[in-house]
């Protein structure tokens, strides 16, 4: 490289750096001049990060991002080149540091823009932003790529949600027209790389086998947005999960519902559903009937982890002090309780029975309690305890009842159970 040039040092996916040695800007004795510091605070108005390299300050490096490079040309396109890498009123010079070479020879591909000449007019940055345009989603790569599967009508550049395929790929299209999320299918790991390499000839098999299922038009959507790895699974596999249910008793009412509402059980092994449905009525000892209801009512429970559910099981039993016979109940009337985090379930408990002062079997009577939002409960039972109306004995007058303490609006609760406006409620809730 020339005296008077300037070298870049590669480019890669977020930007370009740009080594040179200020000759008469910078004197290690003497400080910054002032011209040096006008080009500091031009840079940095232009979101351009400067920093020095080199032991002795020998060498500058100057890395521009792509952004600020594309929305800030006015500041760059007046610095013109004359000549071999001169430019005009530019006091760079060409005295490269060999530490500093051998430094970004192993990190950067070094591009020498001191020859060939660049004809008049045309700016530096121009000139490194034609020769370094690279893919933001590669970054050892300075090759762009494509996405050459699935059904596209041109190639399309690597992306990092499935958006700008949409228009190209049928299968995508089709998806969408079906009612499929696709920014939920994208947080899916691996669903998105599923998607755009799917024909929509491929699919169409498992739209017919949804149908078969009952499975209304209007739900594929959320079924396939839900479970999009079924794509994944032969057609004979998952005919063979609902044939299983089949040969458990479960009406095609019932499999329509574990399908609408726990898709990922199509994913799953025979071997595993069964075990999961085994543990349940083991658990609880429950008959088939009480299998086939309990998961009517919840069917996440067949693709709930089962180590959750055991640890919820024996805080219940071991901390809250539910006994085997109560905690079936509560399993049958309500299993979400199951699957709602002990220590909110202890906060509850703790609350509702150490200072409502209710019994186990009154919560075993209506266990959707401890699912109701904790700061409800506990404003709804101060204000009736304001107006000395916190009654929970069913035996006493003015019995009120948890259904009725936490399942109505404010205005119905406070018109047929506090018995005041809703004003006066709201009144009360400032000064907690």
């Amino acid at each position: 490289m020339g005296q008077a040039g300037l070298r870049v040092a590669g480019c890669t996916g977020r930007g370009i750096m740009v080594v040179g040695y200020p000759s008469g800007l910078y004197n290690s004795t003497l400080g910054q001049t002032s011209e040096w510091q006008k080009i500091q605070r031009c840079m940095h108005r232009s979101f351009w990060s400067l920093n020095t390299a080199g032991r002795n300050k020998q060498t500058c490096c100057l890395q521009v991002l792509s952004e600020p490079l594309r929305s800030h040309r006015r500041y760059t396109n007046s610095q013109s080149i004359t000549g071999h890498g001169q430019t005009e009123s530019s006091p760079f010079d060409a005295v490269p540091s060999t530490e500093n070479e051998n430094d970004a020879s192993n990190s950067h591909s070094q591009i020498d823009i001191s020859s060939p000449p660049l004809p008049s007019g045309v700016s530096v940055v121009n000139q490194i932003e034609q020769s370094s345009h690279v893919n933001s989603l590669t970054e050892s790569s300075h090759s762009k790529q494509s996405v050459t599967t699935g059904t596209y009508k041109t190639q399309i550049q690597p992306s990092f949600n499935l958006a700008p395929y949409v228009n190209q790929s049928e299968t995508l299209s089709e998806l969408l027209k079906l009612g499929v999320d696709l920014s939920e299918v994208e947080k899916k790991p691996g669903a998105a790389d599923l998607l755009v390499r799917l024909n929509y000839q491929d699919i169409k098999p498992y739209l017919y086998f949804l149908h078969d299922c009952g499975v209304a038009d209007g739900k594929l959507g959320y079924v396939l947005t839900k479970n999009p790895f079924i794509f994944r699974e032969p057609i004979e596999d998952l005919q063979v999960r609902v044939n299983y249910l089949k040969s458990k008793n479960f009406k095609r009412e019932m499999i329509l519902s574990v399908i609408e509402r726990a898709s990922l059980f199509l994913t799953m092994s025979v071997e595993h559903l069964d075990h999961k449905l085994g543990f349940y009525q083991s658990s609880f000892k429950l008959t088939g009937d009480e299998v086939r209801q309990v998961v009517l009512k919840l069917p996440k429970l067949i693709t709930w982890s089962k180590d959750k559910f055991k640890a919820n099981k024996f805080y219940m039993k071991e901390f809250l002090g539910f006994s085997d016979r109560e905690m079936k109940e509560m399993f049958l009337a309500c299993p979400k309780v199951y699957l709602t985090d002990k220590y909110q379930l202890g906060k509850k408990f703790d609350f509702l029975h150490n200072k409502m002062s209710i019994c186990h079997a009154d919560l075993v009577h209506w266990p959707n309690i401890f699912r109701c939002r904790f700061h409800l409960l506990k404003q709804r039972h101060q204000y009736l305890d304001s107006l000395q109306r916190a009654q929970y004995d069913p035996t006493k007058e003015h019995f009120v009842s948890l259904k009725a303490l936490v399942s109505k609006t404010d205005s119905e609760w406070c018109e047929k159970v506090a018995r005041t406006s809703v004003s006066q409620y709201n009144s009360f809730l400032k000064t907690l």
